[in-house]
């Protein structure tokens, strides 16, 4: 007994102690924390702020926001956005960051924030200080350009552009190569963003193909690009053959308005017809009347025009006749006379290929409404308006002579009589400087200068010595005068020798820089001059390598009409223009004025067939042997 009763006792005292240890360690444990989560958001985090529905209108873009709440019974969430500066969470955001529903229904704002990440927060009942965010950001869409009007302007002229498209912006910028823009305007400013129409200040400073894009700040992705043609304001040089942007035709539209149809013309005089054809030249056709017959323009009695001179900026052409002196003016619109001013020069002018003239040569410079006229009594100016003239400027009489309307100045080579030389004469000083190659330069200027062409964008001018056939590139941009004589670097190159008959012809497109170069035989050249503004000696086309491309020439044979290809015998029948395809051409008239052939300058260099065992490496078949279009013939009425 005593034995188990001390057991007892034991086993009592052990379960005491038991309880006793087991009631320390019974403590709180608190349930679990509020816990919340975003778990529906953009993947890469970014929206674009519009969309366009089915109907192509742009909406407001908008993304389902969805949240997770656990640890609580109750798990509804209010949606607010962070206020950037104060950090604050605004309950339903606002019309700045975007708005969200209470159901997590996000939806951007018209336009685009400042900064363009904005913070989404969620915010659960149970426990508001247990918020979780997410940053989105916001992204403007791509700005399409569809269409620009006028979608042809000239150099140097500042030009109101309206655009079309969609998703514009009081922040989007435009980019334009060759010119400089303003910033944009929206044609309907009450309109709701984005919009579809805006205008911009625009300054084109190179001739050729313009190129415009509308740009969005944050946004990804590259925009579209839409095309203009920037025409020059004065030619490279005097030519026979005057080039300027015209309606052709006219589209009706749905709305019934009548929408012109743009295309370079050609107006080309034919001397002894005492007329001026008048040629599509983009599409390589001369125009037609009403009655089907081919478009001429008859000029007053006696007249025989010689050379004309294109005045974009008011639509009209001025044209020359050597043996008189007068000036036609032409309506390039309507293609009509509607003025003939005296001009005052008399005597005649004779130069070393027996060419004789009263007035000799016409440019224009139409940012100031004139034509740079050179005849026997000297070069003067007339206002194109008035008729008026300024006083002539003693110089010797040109074939054929370059302009720079940005320094009013006229280089002008002569071969007479009395020798040759280059004529730098400066209509705002009213002066007439010599040009001499700088002393130690290897080579002379030559014997018998004969034409000119300058390119304004790079200040380069190209100048031919017939007696050697060769030309010669000046750096205008750095000249050194001394008195009366101009210095400047200078280098040199023959075509080739492979042609007969001198080459005494010259004219270049600036915008690509490619010169067309003639002889006075059946010969033409394409050469490519510098493409920015040279230091020292300018670069010359290589003659002797012809994987360069930077040189070939052609000899023509006969035309689809049978006569044989003679360039016209003055030095001034070549011009050059860019054309609305893109394109760069030169045209060249045959001696007899009957036939007018166009060459894409870029294709004759690049895709012309050599001619196997030819003169030298770079003569090119004068046909299209691989259906590459170099060469249009247009025959004239």
């Amino acid at each position: 007994m005593y034995l188990k009763k001390n057991h007892l006792i034991s086993a009592a005292l052990l379960l005491a102690l038991l309880a006793s240890l087991a009631a320390c360690n019974n403590y709180y444990i608190p349930p679990p924390p509020v816990q919340s989560a975003i778990t529906k958001a953009p993947t890469n985090g970014e929206l674009v702020i519009t969309s366009t529905n089915t109907s192509n209108q742009t909406i407001p873009a908008t993304f389902q926001f969805q949240a997770s709440v656990q640890n609580t019974s109750d798990t509804t969430v209010q949606w607010a956005i962070q206020d950037p500066v104060t950090f604050k969470n605004i309950i339903g955001g606002n019309s700045t960051l975007g708005t969200i529903t209470s159901t997590g229904l996000y939806t951007a704002p018209t336009l685009l924030p400042d900064p363009n990440q904005i913070t989404i927060v969620d915010i659960p009942q149970a426990d508001p200080t247990q918020f979780s965010t997410f940053v989105l950001t916001l992204q403007n869409p791509l700005a399409q350009v569809t269409s620009v009007s006028p979608d042809f302007v000239t150099t140097g002229d500042q030009t109101s552009l309206t655009l079309q498209g969609a998703n514009f912006y009081p922040t989007t910028t435009l980019q334009l190569n060759g010119g400089e823009l303003g910033p944009v305007t929206p044609v309907n400013p009450s309109q709701t963003y984005p919009f579809g129409e805006f205008t911009a200040t625009a300054q084109f400073n190179h001739p050729g193909l313009a190129q415009i894009r509308a740009q969005n700040p944050n946004s990804s992705g590259n925009s579209n690009s839409i095309y203009l043609i920037s025409q020059p304001d004065t030619p490279a040089a005097s030519s026979s053959i005057a080039v300027e942007m015209e309606p052709v035709s006219y589209v009706q539209n749905s709305s019934g308005t009548l929408t012109p149809v743009y295309a370079n013309v050609a107006f080309v005089p034919q001397t002894r017809q005492n007329q001026i054809a008048v040629v599509n030249v983009d599409s390589a056709q001369v125009l037609t009347t009403g009655g089907g017959l081919p478009l001429a323009i008859s000029l007053p009695t006696g007249f025989a025009p010689t050379a004309a001179a294109a005045n974009p900026k008011n639509n009209t052409v001025a044209v020359i006749s050597a043996q008189t002196s007068k000036l036609v003016i032409i309506n390039a619109v309507n293609d009509t006379v509607t003025a003939v001013y005296p001009i005052p020069a008399s005597g005649s002018a004779k130069f070393s290929d027996g060419v004789s003239c009263t007035v000799c040569g016409v440019t224009v410079d139409s940012q100031n409404n004139l034509a740079i006229l050179d005849t026997a009594s000297g070069f003067l100016t007339m206002n194109l308006g008035t008729g008026q003239t300024g006083v002539p400027i003693a110089a010797q009489a040109a074939e054929n002579f370059s302009y720079d309307p940005l320094t009013q100045t006229a280089y002008a080579p002569y071969t007479d009589a009395s020798g040759t030389g280059l004529q730098v004469i400066s209509f705002a000083n009213k002066t007439v400087s010599s040009f001499a190659l700088p002393q130690g330069t290897a080579f002379s200027l030559g014997s018998a200068l004969n034409s000119a062409a300058f390119d304004i964008n790079t200040n380069t001018l190209l100048a031919d010595d017939s007696a050697a056939s060769n030309y010669t590139e000046i750096n205008w941009n750095s000249p050194t005068q001394s008195g009366t004589q101009i210095t400047a670097p200078a280098a040199q190159f023959t075509p080739t020798a492979g042609c007969s008959g001198a080459w005494n012809q010259v004219n270049l497109e600036p915008g690509s820089h490619l010169g067309l170069l003639g002889n006075a035989g059946s010969c033409l050249a394409v050469a490519v001059l510098p493409g920015s503004p040279p230091f020292g000696a300018p670069g010359v086309p290589d003659t002797a390598t012809p994987s360069t491309d930077t040189l070939r020439w052609t000899s023509l044979g006969a035309s689809p009409d049978g006569a044989a290809w003679l360039n016209s015998p003055a030095p001034q029948g070549l011009t050059t223009f860019s054309s609305l395809d893109g394109n760069v051409y030169g045209l060249a008239l045959r001696a007899d004025q009957k036939m007018l052939l166009r060459v894409n300058l870029r294709n004759f260099l690049q895709q012309g067939q050599i001619v196997p065992s030819a003169a030298d490496n770079n003569q090119i078949a004068p046909t299209n042997p691989t259906n590459v279009d170099i060469f249009d013939y247009i025959s004239l009425p």
